[in-house]
């Protein structure tokens, strides 16, 4: 698992690091981000939850919501999808 730190080198974004890891198209976007001159601890962050932590419900919330975008481009409906029923949701 790759960590920011890995792509920061004396301050300043390693674009060869970065080369490795991300597309051109991407990289425009992180190199525009300002690198902070405080040293933080990594931590991990599921932006899926406003508090920033993984949760049961979180993932859960994240798979319907997944299913419900491809049934919206795919033309299907949610309940067939899951068998005429909201499972109470």
């Amino acid at each position: 698992m790759w960590r920011v730190t890995d792509f920061i080198s004396n301050n300043q974004w390693n674009i060869n690091t970065l080369n490795l890891v991300f597309w051109q198209s991407d990289m425009r976007y992180i190199l525009r981000i300002p690198l902070s001159r405080e040293v933080a601890e990594n931590q991990l962050i599921w932006h899926y939850d406003r508090n920033g932590r993984y949760t049961i419900k979180s993932e859960f919330w994240l798979a319907r919501e997944i299913t419900r975008r491809k049934s919206q481009i795919s033309g299907d409906g949610v309940d067939k999808k899951w068998g005429g029923t909201n499972y109470g949701f």
